[in-house]
């Protein structure tokens, strides 16, 4: 009995060891459960980060606006980055919005990261529910946020605390009592910034200029460096031929002495000549951006007048005389033609400023005319000063005026399709034998008021490629934008190759009717066309005349005088009407 009593208290002992064992083991594991929070209420929501979640570690904080609600609870790889699990309040869900976002920033510069949660205001029944998953921030400016730490973090960590320390009371000394002076050199500065600021824009675009001229040298650099060997070269060459450079200068110095010399004693001549020069150039400076095309189209023109001038062939060129009234034709006329295989015999081609049209030229066919007998050349051509009419002369002397020609060079531009519309332009002194014959060729005669820039202004109008005045301005507007006597004669000469027609044979194509042209002066022009008897003559004498002929009665534009023009089958017929006529005007308008 004894020995059962002393037994019992062992086991007593035994199982009072045990619960005692058992307690602390509760109390340790509710404390370990304590310290992971296992006894506080939470809201699990997953959110997926790209690899920068790997940084973060369990335990981390998890804030709304700069408060902790939460700590991540557990963090799991993905192929594109991390997911993390964050246990939050289960009342901070619902002031997070379904849209809800997070950033992983550092707590300081070098510290470890955390989680923002960027979120709208929850409205009441439309929050985030636990279980949900939520992304990363991927806005640009999260994104250049989390760029600019992750690439500051690195310099920071490289600075060394204590060198920078002692950066610092460096300067912290270096500015302690000149408080003052840096103000004053702040508020000066700040007043220069805002007096630079309008002209921002400037610099910006001069520094952008500056760097396309920087990288226009860096292309040029190889040519540069080697024109600079070059340039070495060619002193080098400058240094070896020294000596003969030295007698060159001397030939130039004793050239340019007798030069001297010579201006010296011309000096009223070329006084003279400049000042005459100057009209000429102040006339020509309108037309002066037509030459290039004019230039152009006669280089073009060339090869077709090769052609039809026999050059390089065994068939013989034309034969002809070219008055080139001492001007600007003098060089340029006798050159085309000679160039083209023709021969020319050239009259009048030596100006000396004051020559120019003296007797010669379109306004004077009589040397002309016996130029052309006395050689027995096929056809003469006369220019006038500026060289912008032509008036041609047969192998037998007889003048072939701008109609004849225009009328040539129309039915040419008819056979090979280049007169547009079939109209060729013309003014209202040309003879009534021109029209006739342009239309029984089927072409129709636009005729405009006298005066050359009047046919231009029609042919721009209607698009026509061909147009004159008898007086020989001819406009090819397909090769010029103004008469050209060169041109003409050039094209005249074409034709006649191209056919093997005579001149005379070609101008044949019309009849000229004889013209009396009679000018009434000191009479009151502004009348003509309303004074009742004058007119009443006018018809009498067109009724006289049956359709066989033409009058005009044209008040001049620059004279206080009339113009009566007169054609009619015969000479006698015409000059008896014109000076009728005359009479009449000189009556009624006096």
């Amino acid at each position: 009995m004894s020995a059962r009593r002393r037994e019992a208290p062992r086991w007593v002992d035994v199982l009072l060891g045990l619960t005692y064992g058992l307690v602390v083991v509760a109390l340790v594991g509710g404390a370990v459960l304590a310290y992971n929070r296992a006894f506080v209420p939470r809201s699990d929501v997953e959110l997926r980060t790209d690899s920068v979640g790997n940084a973060l570690q369990k335990g981390s904080d998890v804030k709304l606006h700069g408060v902790p609600v939460g700590e991540v609870a557990k963090i799991s790889t993905a192929p594109d980055g991390a997911v993390l699990t964050l246990a939050l309040k289960p009342d901070v869900l619902k002031r997070l919005s379904p849209d809800t976002t997070a950033r992983l920033l550092p707590k300081t510069l070098f510290g470890e990261r955390y989680v923002d949660l960027q979120s709208t205001s929850a409205s009441a029944g439309d929050h985030l529910e636990a279980g949900a998953t939520i992304h990363q921030d991927a806005s640009s400016d999260a994104i250049e946020l989390q760029k600019v730490l992750d690439e500051l973090l690195p310099l920071l960590k490289s600075i060394q605390p204590e060198k920078l320390q002692a950066t610092l009371n460096e300067l912290a000394t270096m500015l302690r009592g000149r408080g003052g002076e840096l103000g004053d050199t702040l508020q000066a500065w700040g007043e220069y910034v805002q007096r630079l600021q309008p002209s921002v824009p400037l610099l910006t675009e001069d520094l952008g200029r500056l760097a396309t001229v920087a990288d226009t040298y860096a292309d040029a650099a190889p040519d540069l460096l080697t024109a600079l060997d070059d340039l070495t070269t060619t002193s080098s060459t400058l240094v070896d031929k020294g000596s003969a450079l030295t007698e060159v200068y001397q030939r130039v110095i004793a050239s340019a002495d007798e030069s001297r010399g010579w201006v010296a004693s011309n000096a009223n001549t070329i006084e003279i000549l400049s000042g005459e020069s100057r009209k000429a150039l102040e006339a020509a400076a309108p037309y002066a951006r037509t030459f290039p095309c004019l230039l152009r189209s006669a280089r073009q023109f060339i090869p077709r007048m090769d052609k039809a001038l026999g050059k390089g062939t065994s068939k013989p060129g034309l034969k002809v005389v070219l008055d080139c009234a001492n001007g600007a034709a003098y060089h340029v006329g006798p050159a085309a033609f000679r160039r083209l295989g023709a021969e020319v015999v050239a009259i009048h081609d030596e100006p000396d400023g004051l020559n120019i049209n003296e007797a010669c030229g379109s306004t004077h066919l009589d040397d002309l005319q016996a130029a052309v007998v006395r050689h027995g050349a096929d056809a003469g051509f006369a220019f006038d000063g500026d060289a912008d009419r032509c008036l041609a002369v047969d192998a037998s002397g007889q003048v072939v005026d701008g109609d004849q020609i225009l009328a040539v060079l129309a039915l040419a531009r008819l056979e090979r399709g280049l007169l547009h519309a079939d109209t060729v332009v013309a003014t209202v002194m040309s003879n009534l034998g021109f029209v006739q014959a342009m239309e029984a060729a089927g072409i129709t005669v636009l005729q405009t008021a006298v005066g050359d820039r009047y046919v231009l202004e029609a042919m721009r109008a209607g698009g026509f490629t061909l147009g004159g005045e008898q007086s020989g301005h001819v406009i090819m507007a397909d090769h010029a934008t103004t008469g050209d006597g060169v041109l003409t004669a050039l094209h005249l000469a074409a034709r006649m190759s191209e056919t093997g027609r005579t001149l005379a044979d070609l101008a044949g194509v019309m009849r000229r009717l004889p013209q009396v042209l009679v000018n009434v002066p000191d009479v009151d022009k502004s009348r003509v066309d309303a004074d009742p008897v004058l007119q009443g003559e006018l018809v009498a004498a067109n009724g006289g005349l049956e359709g066989r002929g033409r009058i005009l009665l044209r008040p001049s534009g620059t004279e206080p005088l009339v113009r009566v023009m007169v054609e009619a089958p015969t000479l006698e017929e015409a000059t008896s009407v014109a000076e009728h006529l005359a009479g009449v005007v000189r009556r009624t308008l006096g």
